[in-house]
């Protein structure tokens, strides 16, 4: 038992056995019926958290990261990320096509944040980056980075050869924002305006 058996019978005793074989597999299936929920339980979470298709954060998630860096009262960037010309890309090689460039460009601007920042599907194909402790300079430096990385992708074995990126850049600092840039800040969110080039 101390060696991680869960139950020690004699042979000879064959009820004892079996009725003692029943308890064990009755403990398996509640413990298989366990994890089973835990399972769901997770996949749950995940599905809460994460956009469906490119495996990044959601909306909600987003907003969320978003109000912890307000409350926390820290300075942050946020970037509005737009695919330029979408829509002709689905119109002319296909939705499936669509749905490769959008886990494409949300991985390669997942694998270019550090950690603490966040980068999510807002919807469509429209991401924002959460960059942690960046002023204007930085902002604009991590969005033009972030847009020639998109740019060196090459989706010629798929469809269109190159997509581009268009970045508007928000930057909250706590020791000079009143309360209308907090508006417009969350104004700016709200219409996930990502339309300007850096």
């Amino acid at each position: 038992l101390d060696a991680g058996a869960d139950d020690y019978v004699v042979p000879s005793r064959k009820l004892e056995v079996r009725a003692r074989i029943r308890v064990q597999l009755r403990n398996k299936r509640y413990r298989d019926a366990l994890a089973r929920v835990r399972s769901e339980r997770d996949s749950l979470r995940r599905d809460l958290r994460l956009d469906a298709l490119t495996g990044v954060l959601n909306r909600r998630s987003l907003e969320a990261a978003i109000h912890t860096h307000l409350t926390a009262h820290e300075r942050f960037a946020v970037l509005f990320a737009d695919i330029d010309h979408f829509k002709s890309i689905n119109d002319r090689f296909g939705h499936d096509v669509g749905d490769t460039v959008l886990k494409a460009v949300s991985e390669m601007l997942k694998q270019g944040i550090r950690p603490g920042d966040a980068v999510g599907r807002y919807g469509g194909e429209e991401f924002v980056l959460v960059i942690s402790g960046a002023g204007p300079e930085s902002a604009r430096l991590v969005a033009e980075r972030h847009r020639k990385t998109i740019e060196s992708i090459d989706f010629s074995g798929v469809g269109p050869k190159q997509v581009t990126l268009s970045i508007g850049v928000a930057v909250y600092e706590p020791d000079t924002a009143d309360a209308a840039a907090l508006r417009d800040l969350r104004r700016q969110i709200g219409r996930a305006s990502c339309r300007e080039r850096v």
